[in-house]
């Protein structure tokens, strides 16, 4: 049965206020990326043949992110280097001792 515009209804019910274009029916395909093509954004759709990586930058920011986060829940580590430095100066300052005594 066709509305007053005389288009039929869809068949997942009556289109919103506004809409002035039917949604498309039937299957949707994503489209086949050509070799040689760009690859698809890191954000970009699931179904995507050639996911591309997340660039360098794109890395960093998500680790940082993660310490930050990390950090925030409690579960904050002293950093490697400042063990060793720390470490480092305990020991210089015994031998110190050692030399002047």
């Amino acid at each position: 049965m066709a509305d007053s515009t005389g288009r039929e209804p869809h068949p997942t019910g009556p289109l919103p206020a506004g809409a002035d274009v039917d949604p498309p029916t039937g299957p949707r395909h994503p489209p086949v990326a050509r070799p040689g093509a760009p690859a698809q954004a890191a954000d970009g759709p699931p179904w995507s043949p050639f996911p591309r990586q997340q660039t360098w930058l794109q890395r960093r920011r998500d680790k940082i992110a993660a310490e930050i986060a990390r950090n925030r829940r409690g579960e904050y580590t002293v950093p490697t280097w400042v063990l060793a430095l720390a470490l480092g100066l305990i020991i210089a300052a015994w031998a110190f001792l050692i030399v002047i005594s």
